[in-house]
């Protein structure tokens, strides 16, 4: 599962044209822990999740419906 949220932040931030680096101090989350989320290697509580979604300027569920989305 961690897999598989990364790769959607991943998207969702390229879409929005943002720099992993922008999404990280938006977030307020240090870069390489975004990196870590990213790639799958960070397993994010639900705080990270929530600081994540604010710094794409979404809503925790719609990250999280976006994830549903990928395991269909």
């Amino acid at each position: 599962m961690p897999r598989l949220f990364g790769e959607v932040v991943r998207e969702l931030r390229q879409r929005q044209g943002l720099s992993q680096e922008h999404l990280a101090a938006a977030a307020g989350i240090d870069w390489a822990y975004m990196g870590g989320i990213e790639r799958g290697l960070r397993n994010p509580s639900l705080t990270m999740i929530a600081r994540v979604a604010q710094g794409l300027d979404l809503s925790m569920s719609e990250v999280m419906k976006a994830v549903e989305r990928r395991m269909a």
